[in-house]
């Protein structure tokens, strides 16, 4: 059968696959522009997403010391250290991917030049306004 996500062109992977085919054939001008307003989108809402993300957990655990301090609530450091083991061996498991994925980005940085360096000028550009 068809797999929906990497199966044939008919696929999620194979749609972006041949999005990004028929881009490399599009002028610079097109490469260039599709890279810097796709950078600019996910710079701006990755600083915007971050700045509300950072704001739950700072107000978070300022919440929970506040509580901590007032004798609302009381850690378990135990269970918590324990669980920050268990998370931290899921984290050295997984990162063995990394070194392949930083490869892949090279890679397709290095065949799709326009329009990363687009994507890169617009990423940096996003984060600036948000």
């Amino acid at each position: 059968g068809d797999d929906p996500v990497n199966g044939d062109a008919s696929g999620i992977h194979g749609s972006v696959k041949k999005l990004f085919d028929d881009l490399k054939k599009s002028s610079n001008a097109k490469q260039l522009t599709v890279g810097a307003v796709s950078g600019f989108a996910t710079g701006y809402l990755a600083a915007k997403f971050g700045k509300i993300v950072a704001t739950a957990i700072g107000g978070s655990l300022l919440l929970i010391q506040i509580a901590k301090y007032n004798g609302y609530i009381d850690i378990d450091w135990k269970k918590f250290n324990d669980d920050v083991k268990v998370a931290k061996a899921k984290i050295d498991k997984n990162k063995s991917k990394v070194p392949q994925l930083v490869e892949n980005i090279s890679q397709f940085a290095s065949e799709n030049v326009v329009l990363a360096g687009g994507f890169a000028s617009g990423l940096l550009l996003g984060f600036a306004t948000a």
